[in-house]
């Protein structure tokens, strides 16, 4: 089946790449027209393109098999991080390019530096670089925003609403009733929900103002607990649903929270924290950064901080200040007053996973 097609377009991966939930999320509408041991190949009648997964061989394999398909079609592969990732790069960067293009994805949650995974200064022929994390560089022992971005133009495609699918796939949020919220506690404590995991000074500084509240749930953990913790890590995502539904009201601690001045040196990016809490219909107050939360809400998606005037660690102030001076009457008010907004979340961020990547697809098949 693979040598009959003829003078079409093909984006392409490897299938263990978790660039793998990013690509077979572009479009709703890709059937499975032929599988076997080297490969899986799937036909968008929407788009007319064809995707091809490659399973795992032998680098020299994927290559020798590219430059075949390319004598008579397009392909565009896209990379992101399995194995002798570095070695396969420099593989797809010396392919010759006649229809063919490779771009790499950056899919993680993480801080990313110009240099690391990828050093990309030494990269010559990639097309797209996607990513949902903003670039980053090492300079005079500072960190700062890269100017390779600006260098590199409109092949910078930044959306840190691409982390949120990685998220919804990976830790099987894909799995729950879509559309509906079937867990509901009718108990819900006249209290605050606080997720987060680690403290730097921003971080325990805007804690504490929350603890000093008296409004935050406490969650008990036994040694037990936390032994399990550290062993089954992967499965502590599991009790969310009850944990942020235990409470009127949650907030939300981002790996990069919300800093007290305006900074460009941070890394930004979104998690499943946030994930989680667009998954139920508690309403949410979220600390992130300024711009990765501009993009949410211009999306749509709905959070707490709308209640509450100024923007940043003055916002969360004035949230904070709403719960100091509070009683139960007030917290189920504003539980009340914004809990439809809230539940609406999950419907969108449903129909963001499956709706077509108009523009990530018009770019890949150079259209």
């Amino acid at each position: 089946m693979l040598t009959d097609i003829k003078e079409k377009k093909i984006i392409s991966n490897v299938s263990d790449d978790v660039c793998n939930y990013w690509v077979q999320s572009l479009t709703n509408d890709l059937k499975l027209i032929d599988s076997n041991t080297n490969f899986k190949l799937f036909y968008s009648d929407l788009f007319d393109f064809y995707l091809l997964n490659f399973e795992r061989k032998n680098l020299n394999t994927i290559v020798d098999t590219i430059n075949k398909i390319k004598e008579h079609n397009y392909i565009h592969f896209i990379i992101s991080d399995f194995a002798n990732v570095n070695e396969f790069i420099n593989h797809l960067d010396n392919i010759d390019s006649h229809n063919f293009d490779y771009s790499i994805l950056n899919y993680y949650s993480e801080v990313l530096f110009d240099n690391t995974p990828y050093d990309f200064k030494t990269l010559k022929n990639y097309k797209y670089f996607f990513t949902s994390t903003n670039l980053l560089t090492r300079e005079d022992n500072t960190i700062k925003e890269s100017n390779f971005v600006s260098q590199i133009g409109n092949r910078y495609i930044l959306d840190y609403k691409y982390s949120l699918i990685y998220y919804y796939i990976k830790l099987g949020f894909c799995y729950f009733q879509k559309g509906e919220h079937l867990f509901e506690n009718c108990k819900r404590q006249n209290k605050v929900f606080m997720y987060t995991k680690t403290k730097d000074v921003n971080r325990e500084h805007q804690i504490n103002l929350a603890i000093d509240t008296g409004k935050i749930y406490n969650k008990e953990f036994d040694q037990k607990d936390w032994y399990w913790y550290y062993n089954n890590y992967n499965n502590y995502h599991i009790p969310f649903i009850i944990d942020y539904n235990i409470c009127k009201l949650n907030i939300i601690n981002e790996t990069n929270p919300v800093v007290f001045n305006d900074t460009k040196n941070e890394s930004q990016f979104l998690t499943e924290k946030t994930l989680k809490g667009m998954m139920v219909p508690t309403p949410s107050y979220l600390l992130l950064q300024h711009d990765v939360y501009k993009e949410l809400k211009e999306y749509g998606f709905y959070f707490l901080n709308e209640e509450f005037e100024s923007i940043e660690i003055e916002n969360y102030k004035n949230f904070c200040n709403f719960l100091k001076i509070s009683d139960d009457n007030d917290i189920n008010n504003l539980y009340q007053k914004t809990k439809f907004k809230s539940e609406q979340n999950k419907i969108l961020l449903e129909n963001y996973i499956s709706s077509d990547k108009t523009k990530e697809i018009k770019l890949l098949l150079n259209k």
